[in-house]
C-alpha cells in the first residue's frame, strides 16, 4: 500500500519521504499512514519538508492539521542543521509542522 520512512531528532519527528501506491491514493492510504506517524507519542513536534510546487502535497497534509513553519525557538536547531546538510532547502521547500 505504501511506505513511510521518518527520523527522530531532539524535539521533533521529521517525515522524510511518503509514498503511496498510485492504486491506493485518494482511498485514506496517506491519512491511514500519517496517522502512525502522528500516533508517535515520545515527541509533541512533528515536521515535514513539500516542494513548494507540489500543491496536492501542501492540501493532504494542511487537511491534517499541519501549518507553514513560522520561527519556533525549539525547533531553530533543527532547522539549522536541515540548512547545513542542504543549504538550498527552503529555496524550494516549505517546512510545515504539527504539534500536538
Amino acid at each position: 500500500i505504501g511506505l513511510i520512512v521518518f527520523s527522530k531528532h531532539r524535539y521533533n519527528y521529521h517525515l522524510n519521504f511518503l509514498y503511496v501506491d498510485k492504486n491506493y491514493r485518494s482511498k485514506g492510504a496517506g491519512k491511514m499512514i500519517m496517522n502512525y506517524f502522528l500516533s508517535k507519542k515520545e515527541k509533541k513536534i512533528f515536521t515535514v519538508h513539500v516542494n513548494k510546487k507540489f500543491k496536492r502535497a501542501l492540501k493532504f497534509y494542511y487537511t491534517l492539521g499541519f501549518t507553514k513553519f513560522k520561527k519556533h525557538n525549539i525547533l531553530t536547531s533543527f532547522v539549522n542543521k536541515c540548512k547545513k546538510f542542504n543549504p538550498n532547502v527552503y529555496k524550494d521547500k516549505y517546512l510545515i509542522v504539527k504539534k500536538k
